[in-house]
Order: structure tokens, then C-alpha cells, then sequence
């Protein structure tokens, strides 16, 4: 009908002038097929389509199918703004409803796509000095992304507009605290296209650090103590070797006790520090465990006097040492190798002696010292056998369990050069007239050899010569030119060869050498030519084999030879007394006198000194002068 009707009137009017056309509408301005998205409310993308030259076309936009929305219900006008509530083909027309415009439709074919999306990532936190490295994925031809404005997390600068679908950079946080960053993720087909923006919450902890401990060195045995810091959660290590008593990992502080090796150990302790599940740069430093080793001395045994050497080995730097017993010879405590000389006693002496390396003293070693006593062997006399005689003397220790060896320089006495049993035995052999054999005894016990023990025995050509006696009481002589006689008592004894002299001799410890008179009697003279006044002789009578010109062989080693010591005679000056001065005349009553004695002689002079009246004695006294001189006193 409306289209009609201008006909109609074009007709009744035909002698009018005909209506002006208004010229043709332009083509719709606005993106094209696919350039809009669409999709369920909340929606912010506004599309906005217009004709330029139609601001008097009286222009009505529709939308079929209408899967989408103007904008305020506004549908009229040179343009329109949509909303696309879903996508899908729809067709947009403007149609003119201003008579001059041809009423014809102008219409565009639209294909809404969905809203393009784009998958949160799944990395939520990374660490300071970590790449951060992630391609999106969605349905967008591209994506954007930026960060949170104001937050520095190492994102290179520009870094903030299309990227074309991939986040690569270092993430960085210098501080103690995490950085709790946002990045704005969005997905677009186009510019004019583009979905929901996403949040991706990423967290980039501080990486941590710690202080780099210093080297350690104890000795094996000892505690080891690190404490790490720094600004870690947690301190998470490796040792590089066990041996040292240390785990080959751990958490936390390293406490723990040492090994006792003998050899020196060294290991490499790696901390790394952590926080978050961030490592930090891992440090590293040394534990030494030194070791001091002694090898282990042997128990010794040893003599008394021996010279003790005992030097110690081990890879100790020095050895200090004590001793529980110093009797024995060893000072209780000293350093490095030991030397003494053992002392010991009547039994077995031992010390415990303990050897401590230096400088870890831990590995102590002990070991024994026991100083056996030097055997003994007790003395033998001399002793002078006839020919013919038997012998048997015992060998004889100080202690029990001592054995013997002897040995004998002159086997003509008819002993063995030497022997190992515990006795001297033997018959003495025939000689011309003696040998003297050397006897030396070497005691041993228990491995200890003691000093020689020596004696002579002398085998002689015995003889049945015997001097005699002579009565031995000492006798005074007074004054020269005396002779005195003694009495033989005739109990000598003598050989067919042999006769008897008597010797008046001067030296008691060598008479033969002092001889001052030898005489066939014992009868003696005491001249002053020969002799000398208050002087001791002695009397001796010989008994041996007559040398031509009826004299004895002088020699006590001479067979056959014998000697008798006799009295002494001591051979005195007659002893004489004089007043050394006159004495007094006259004494008054109740008065004394001094007399002063003088003698010759000699001393000690026994005298008597009296005092006579009208023949009668009215003193006596004796008196014993040790020297030349007595003062006496007469009262």
C-alpha cells in the first residue's frame, strides 16, 4: 500500500513538478566480516557502524538475526553502535525511510566470532635470577600482556604491548621480601577483537645468600661446630667425604664429633641456601680433621745397667711421653725419643711408659718396660791348694735362678779352661813348685749377664816346714849395751834340708826387708852403733831350705819357706829425773813450795816424791808424768 500510494498521487498530481532524488547511500562503514566478537553479557566491546552521507536518510538499523543489541535501543540514525550478544552470520541494514532516498536497504554480512581466549599459565613462582619463560595457548592470533604498573619483577622495558604469544625474561628481586606481581594477559583476533583480560599472579621470591663460613682444622676425636648465615629459610649441605664422621648431606647447621683416623682427612663442605623453594648461590669451605698416629711400641725387657734407646715412629709432628714407674732409671714425663740407663732392683722393675702423639693427642699408645736384675755372683776368696788336694767350690747368686760360666787362665793347676756348670772342682796338679790360675765367674740370670766375680787359686809344691812359735809377750830393754834372750818353745818343724834363724826386725808390714840382726840364736844385742834408742823392734824366727854360706832363701813365695812373728821389744832409754830449779830453804807454815821435774827418756815417767822429818816419811805420793816435765806442788 505505501508503495502505492505516491504513485497515486503522482498521477493526480502529474501537473506538478516532479520530487528532487536524493543521491545514493554509501556502503556501511565499519569492520568487515570477521572483525566483531561476540558474546554473553558482561560485553565491552562496542561496535560502532555508520553511512557518512546519510545524515538526512532518516536511517533504521536492523540486525537478522538480532544476536546482538544496539547500544540504548538507539537503532536510528547515520550510525549505531552494537553490541553482539552471541555469535554467528547476522546481516546489519540501514534502511532509509526519507522519501528522496531510494528506499532500498544498504546491508552488510557480519560474522560474530567468540571472544578469544587465552589459557592462564601455570607458573606461580619463580626465583630472583630464574628465566621466566612461557608461550600462551588459546584461540587468539595473538595475545598482549603487561605487568602490574609500578612493579619491577626484571621485565625488559617495552614489554608491555603485543607480543606475540610468548613471556621470556630474567625475573629479578633484589630484596628480602617476595613480589607478589600481576600480569594482564589478554587474547585478540584483531584490534578490534579481543577477549576477557586474565590475571596471572606470579610471585618471585629473593634468592637467598648466605655467609661463607671459614675453613675448619681440629684434631680427630674433637667436636665441629658451623652455624650458617644469611637471610635463608633453610641451609641445605653435601660433604664430599664421610670420612671425617660428617654425613655426605644434611640440613641446618653441621654439628658432629670428628673421627679418630690417624691420618690427616679433608672434606669439602657445599652449603646452598634456601628459601621458597629458591637455591642460593651455594658456598663452599673446608674441614680438616688432623690426625696424630704413634705406632705402637712393643713391651722391651731389659738389664740392669743396660743403656735403653727407644725411638718412636707415627705421622705425629712431636711424642710426649710419662712413666709410671721412675725407679726404674726413666725420668716420669719427657718429650720425643727415649734413652736412659735401666736401674733395677733385687726383682724385676717394670713402668708403664705412655706415648701421646702431638698435636692431636688422641690416639695414645702404652707399652711396658721391665728392667731385670743384674745377676750376681757372691765372692770366692783366694785360695792356695797343695799338689794332690781336692776342690769344690759352690758358685754361689745373690739371687735365686743364677747360672754360671767360668773360665781359668792357667789350666796347669788342673782346672778346665772354662765351664758352665755352678761349682769349681778339681784335684790340683802336680807342679815344680806352684802356678796361679785367674778364676773369672760370669753370673746370668734371666738374660741378665752380672760383672765378672774373680779369684786366684795357686796349687803349690807344699813342704813340711814349720817355724815354730815363740811366746809373744812384748818386753821392755832399758839402756844400750844390753843383751836379751829368748826361749824357742821347739815346736817348729823341719825338713832334712832345712834350719832355723832368728831375725830382730824393725818394719812390721815387711820383715824380711827390715832386718836389723839374723843370728842362729835367739839371743839378741841392743848396740847404739847399730841401733837406735826408744825405738819398737821385733823378733821372728825363719824355717827353710840352708843357702850356701849358712844362709835362708829370704822369699815367702819360696817353697818350703816359713816365717813366725814374734814379740815386740821396745828398746828404752833408762829414764833419769832432775829439779829443775833449787827448791826453797825454808816454807812457812801453811805454805807451799813448786818443784819442777825434769826427765830423760821415755815418756811416760812414773815417780814418787816424799817428804821426810826427823826420819820419818810425812808424805808420799806417786806421780805419772806424760811429758819431760812435771810441776809438783808441796804444801
Amino acid at each position: 500500500m505505501n508503495l502505492r500510494l505516491p504513485l497515486l498521487l503522482a498521477v493526480a498530481l502529474g501537473t506538478h513538478k516532479a520530487a528532487t532524488q536524493c543521491p545514493p547511500l554509501a556502503p556501511i562503514q565499519g569492520a568487515a566480516s570477521p572483525s566483531r566478537c561476540g558474546g554473553p553479557v558482561p560485553n565491552y566491546q562496542f561496535h560502532v557502524y555508520s553511512i557518512p552521507n546519510a545524515a538526512a536518510a532518516g536511517l533504521v538499523w536492523t540486525l537478522n538475526p538480532a544476536i546482538g543489541q544496539f547500544v540504548a535501543s538507539v537503532n536510528t540514525g547515520p550510525d549505531v553502535t552494537v553490541n553482539f550478544d552471541n555469535p554467528g552470520p547476522t546481516q546489519l541494514c540501514a534502511t532509509p525511510t526519507n522519501p528522496c532516498y531510494d528506499p532500498t536497504p544498504v546491508c552488510i554480512d557480519l560474522d560474530v566470532r567468540d571472544y578469544p581466549y587465552v589459557n592462564i599459565p601455570t607458573i606461580q613462582r619463580v626465583c630472583h635470577g630464574e628465566q621466566v619463560y612461557h608461550e600462551f595457548t588459546g584461540d587468539a592470533a595473538y595475545y598482549t600482556w603487561r605487568v602490574t604498573f609500578g612493579v619491577d619483577i626484571g621485565q625488559p622495558p617495552g614489554q608491555n604491548g603485543l607480543q606475540h604469544g610468548t613471556v621470556d625474561f630474567i625475573a629479578k628481586n633484589t630484596g628480602n621480601s617476595v613480589i607478589n606481581a600481576e600480569i594482564v594477559i589478554g587474547g585478540w583476533h584483531d584490534p578490534a577483537c579481543y577477549g576477557f583480560p586474565e590475571l596471572w599472579r606470579l610471585d618471585v621470591y629473593p634468592r637467598p645468600t648466605i655467609t661463607t663460613p671459614p675453613d675448619i682444622t681440629v684434631c680427630g676425636g674433637s667436636p665441629v661446630a658451623a652455624a650458617f648465615t644469611g637471610n635463608a629459610e633453610a641451609f641445605n649441605w653435601t660433604n664430599d667425604n664421610p670420612a671425617i664422621g660428617l654425613p655426605a648431606a644434611g640440613t641446618g647447621n653441621i654439628a658432629f664429633t670428628s673421627v679418630t683416623s690417624p691420618q690427616t682427612d679433608t672434606a669439602q663442605i657445599t652449603v646452598t641456601p634456601a628459601k621458597a623453594a629458591c637455591d642460593g648461590d651455594p658456598v663452599t669451605f673446608t674441614i680438616t680433621v688432623q690426625g696424630s698416629n704413634v705406632d705402637p711400641p712393643p713391651d722391651i725387657t731389659v738389664c740392669d745397667g743396660d743403656a735403653v734407646s727407644i725411638p718412636f715412629s707415627g705421622n705425629a709432628a712431636e711424642y710426649d711421653w710419662t712413666s709410671s714407674n721412675p725407679a726404674i732409671g726413666l725420668d716420669a714425663a719427657g718429650s720425643g725419643a727415649i734413652a736412659f740407663t735401666a736401674q733395677g732392683g733385687s726383682s724385676p722393675l717394670s713402668s708403664v711408659v705412655t706415648v701421646t702423639p702431638q698435636p692431636c693427642p688422641f690416639a695414645s699408645r702404652s707399652f711396658t718396660i721391665t728392667v731385670r736384675p743384674k745377676a750376681a755372683a757372691l765372692p770366692l776368696p783366694d785360695t792356695v791348694l797343695c799338689i794332690g788336694d781336692s776342690l769344690s767350690l759352690p758358685l754361689l747368686g745373690a739371687t735365686p735362678g743364677t747360672t754360671f760360666e767360668w773360665t781359668n787362665t792357667n789350666p796347669a793347676i788342673g782346672l778346665d779352661t772354662a765351664g758352665n756348670v755352678p761349682y769349681i772342682r778339681f784335684t790340683a796338679a802336680a807342679v815344680d813348685s806352684f802356678a796361679t790360675g785367674l778364676i773369672t765367674v760370669i753370673p746370668t740370670r734371666q738374660g741378665c749377664v752380672g760383672q765378672p766375680m774373680r779369684f786366684r787359686i795357686t796349687v803349690r809344691k807344699c813342704c813340711v816346714t814349720a817355724a815354730g812359735t815363740l811366746d809373744t809377750a812384748a818386753r821392755v830393754v832399758c839402756g844400750p849395751n844390753q843383751l836379751i834372750a829368748l826361749t824357742l818353745p821347739g815346736n817348729h818343724t823341719l825338713g832334712p834340708e832345712d834350719s832355723l834363724r832368728f831375725i830382730l826386725y824393725s818394719n812390721p808390714a815387711n820383715p824380711l826387708g827390715s832386718i836389723v840382726q839374723y843370728t842362729d840364736t835367739l839371743l839378741f844385742a841392743f848396740l847404739p852403733d847399730s841401733m837406735q834408742l826408744d825405738s819398737a823392734y821385733y823378733v821372728g824366727v825363719l824355717a827353710g831350705p840352708l843357702l850356701p854360706g849358712d844362709s835362708l832363701r829370704l822369699d815367702t813365695a819360696a817353697n818350703c819357706f816359713s816365717l813366725y812373728r814374734g814379740p815386740l821389744l821396745r828398746w828404752l832409754r833408762p829414764p833419769s829425773m832432775a829439779l829443775g830449779a833449787a827448791p826453797p830453804e825454808a816454807i812457812c807454815k801453811a805454805g807451799c813450795a813448786n818443784l819442777l821435774f825434769e826427765f830423760t827418756g821415755t815418756p811416760p815417767f812414773e815417780f814418787v816424791w816424799e817428804v821426810w822429818h826427823n826420819g820419818q816419811a810425812l808424805i808420799s805420793r806417786q806421780e805419772i808424768s806424760a811429758g819431760y816435765q812435771r810441776l809438783v806442788s808441796v804444801c
